[in-house]
């Protein structure tokens, strides 16, 4: 070989060398090791250190950094529990992905641990997708209640903070510091701000915070009450609420006055609710089964239903309308305008298509049926031995109707198929049942021919003794004539 030939060998040979050196010093991103000498510092911050007894302080644990760590904990935040009250542990947005465990078992001990299941299954698949925080962060927060007989200074300490871990797998604990100090005032407080603001099943926007005091949301057309959930942060201060019953279509305002302990601070919190105009498309339009037409119409927010009836949706007549169903009610209760009056609920039947008004005063339901009781017609004899009465069902529904001295009630009622009759009330089951009258004309003609029969033989013993008697005495006559005279 060449002289030329073998000095490319060598360079060739020296470059591969040189690559796989450089390479070898590179990091790997799976294997970092440098977190353990980057001292992790975990401080306390509260959100005030001057408080009246009632006062929500909240203490956040904070770290100076958090280079792809995956989970941490135990962490043990410690106080004088003698004059506080735990009221919650929450943690920040930048760590939703952590999932956190906590004890407050232990009065005065509050224990936080948490993992990013998701990023720790990912690097096991031998992708690292761990986040790197170069910058303070909040690990979790605890808001406490201080006592009423609380004073002096209350104490907030870390007694350890143990199990961080990277992505590179490697444990490590952090460095703490002293701990804080919050000092409780004597004074009557004049704090006038909520820490909660919130109305269940629906968001407030913009997001609750205590200095922004106006919010805005919407409610589907069926909401007529909402629940708001209003928390002072003083629990000295009274909180009303006004405006969350009885909602109309369109825009509603509810108020939140918040007064402070000494009864002169005041703050008022607004929030505009909105809800939603008609559910129904226009032409929404229901006939019965005789061509009557009805029209479907938004139920007032206020409503007496029968019991066991929920708001659900139903197709009907080609539209997707609310109803109130029951389990095993074949109809439903609708809220309809009949053009010709206030509208009302009505029962609809879906199977005969007949529609009944509901009357929460004269109503039942057997075997799925709707009966409502009505007069008795002339033509209708009512049962013997039952005299006119009243009687409270076991849904509190007072019917009229008739009973015996044996407690047997019974109720004229139809159903909604027009069909007429008398059913008898069960206690045991709370519900009607068919009435079935006992026809006792056979037993009257027995009891007559009886009679008759009874009647019959006593004449024919009258008869047998008046003869036998007659017979009787006139052999005696014969066997003992009487002497004549001369």
């Amino acid at each position: 070989m060449s002289t030329k030939g073998r000095l490319h060998i060598a360079t060739l040979f020296l470059t591969v060398m040189a690559f796989f050196a450089i390479v070898s010093v590179l990091p790997s991103p799976l294997t970092r090791s440098v977190y353990a000498d980057q001292n992790v510092v975990l401080t306390l911050v509260a959100s005030d250190y001057s408080v009246n007894p009632g006062d929500i302080v909240t203490v956040n644990v904070f770290a100076n950094q958090l280079d792809h760590v995956t989970r941490f904990g135990p962490i043990d935040l410690r106080c004088n529990s003698d004059m506080v009250e735990f009221v919650s542990i929450s943690q920040p947005i930048e760590l939703a992905n952590f999932n956190y465990t906590t004890d407050t078992s232990e009065p005065g001990h509050f224990v936080v641990s948490a993992v990013d299941e998701v990023v720790e299954s990912d690097i096991s698949s031998g992708e690292d997708t761990s986040m790197l925080y170069e910058s303070d962060i909040i690990l979790f927060s605890v808001s406490f209640r201080i006592g009423a007989e609380a004073s002096g200074g209350i104490r907030f300490w870390l007694d350890s903070a143990d199990g961080f871990r990277n992505s590179s797998m490697e444990e490590y604990s952090a460095a703490i510091g002293d701990g804080i100090t919050v000092n409780v005032e004597g004074t009557v407080s004049d704090d006038s701000d909520l820490i909660e603001l919130q109305i269940t099943g629906t968001t407030l926007t913009p997001d609750f915070s205590s200095d922004v005091y106006e919010y805005s949301c919407s409610v589907g057309n069926s909401i007529g009450d909402v629940e708001v959930i209003a928390t002072a942060r003083n629990n000295g201060a009274s909180v009303e609420i006004t405006g969350d019953s009885y909602l109309q279509p369109g825009q509603n305002v509810i108020t939140v006055d918040v007064i402070a302990e000494n009864g002169i601070s005041m703050s008022t919190y607004t929030i505009y609710v909105t809800r939603q105009g008609s559910f129904f498309a226009e032409g929404a339009t229901l006939e019965d089964r005789d061509g009557r037409s009805y029209t479907f119409v938004t139920a007032p927010a206020a409503y007496d239903l029968p019991e066991g009836f929920v708001s659900g949706t139903r197709t009907i007549n080609g539209y997707d309308v609310p109803v109130f169903a029951k389990e095993g009610v074949v109809s439903y209760l609708v809220y309809l305008s009949a053009g010709d009056g206030e509208p009302a609920f009505y029962f609809y039947n879906p199977t005969n298509r007949v529609i009944t008004r509901y009357n929460k005063d004269n109503y039942a339901i057997i075997s799925s049926r709707i009966l409502n009781v009505v007069a008795v017609p002339d033509s209708v004899k009512i049962p013997d031995g039952f005299k006119a009465d009243n009687i409270t069902t076991s849904e509190g529904v007072v019917l009229e109707g008739f009973s015996n001295s044996e407690g047997v009630f019974i109720a004229y009622m139809v159903d909604e198929a027009g069909n007429e009759a008398f059913y008898r009330y069960d206690p045991e089951s709370g519900q009607f049942v068919d009435y079935k009258t006992v026809d006792r004309t056979a037993e009257r003609i027995y009891g007559l021919f009886f009679r008759i029969f009874m009647v019959i033989s006593l004449i024919e013993s009258l008869i047998i003794i008046g003869t036998v008697y007659l017979v009787r005495r006139i052999i005696a006559n014969k066997n003992n004539p009487r002497p004549r005279r001369v």
